[in-house]
């Protein structure tokens, strides 16, 4: 909250509330950040700590490049081998093969 000289009444404070909300979902609780987190972890461990960058240009590409791998060409058991972007694109058609095959069976499909 920004400093204010005077005393707010209670609807002031709520407005400023209201106009600055806080960062977290919920007091205490840092769940939604997990992701992130653990990408500045990686990002730190596999790209920051590596080398030193001479130009804060240099980094950036280097970032970029990184970020491409991380989203294009990592692959991962978890996403049965695939990278993230390749799962995304396969996942629906997967869903939806095995929706319709759950409400059609099998043998209706492959004939």
């Amino acid at each position: 909250m920004r400093e204010i000289n005077r005393r707010l009444s209670a609807f002031e404070r709520e407005e400023v509330v209201l106009q600055n909300p806080p960062f977290m979902s919920r007091k205490g609780n840092c769940l939604d950040n997990s992701v992130m987190e653990n990408l500045f972890g990686l990002l730190k461990s596999k790209l920051l700590y590596l080398r030193e960058f001479s130009s804060i240009e240099e980094f950036r590409i280097d970032l970029e490049k990184y970020m491409d791998y991380y989203k294009n060409k990592r692959m991962k058991a978890k996403l049965k081998g695939l990278s993230p972007v390749q799962y995304r694109i396969q996942s629906p058609t997967a869903a939806l093969l095995q929706i319709l095959s759950d409400f059609l069976g099998a043998e209706q499909l492959s004939g």
